[in-house]
């Protein structure tokens, strides 16, 4: 009788668990900032884009050293101007990413007329 007892109560606690449904109250947390947005405050609508009021999409790549500075920073565009100077803006410049140190990161930044 035991063993029954047992045996039904068993079955009946895995049935129960097997139509629960779990819930998740835990809500993602959004990241906290992310490489785009951290190279956005360092740089501002360049002049060469400004003159002709277009805006663009350009590709930096770029490393992290030790100190969480910025460093090795290339800009893929088809205007010199352009890399020259978002290179002189971000070079140097602190990151509040943590970041492996020599990583090489890629990142897309799209401008926008003002």
């Amino acid at each position: 009788m035991k063993k029954s007892l047992f045996l039904f109560t068993l079955v009946g606690f895995l049935a129960v668990q097997a139509y629960a449904t779990p819930t998740n109250d835990r809500k993602t947390k959004a990241p906290k900032n992310t490489w785009e947005q951290q190279l956005a405050k360092y740089i501002h609508y360049p002049d060469v884009l400004r003159q002709t009021k277009r805006g663009g999409i350009v590709m930096i790549q770029f490393r992290v050293n030790a100190d969480n500075e910025l460093c090795q920073v290339e800009v893929f565009s088809q205007n010199e101007q352009l890399n020259t100077g978002l290179i002189q803006q971000l070079t140097g410049k602190k990151v509040m990413i943590a970041a492996n140190p020599g990583e090489l990161y890629t990142v897309r930044l799209r401008f926008q007329p003002e």
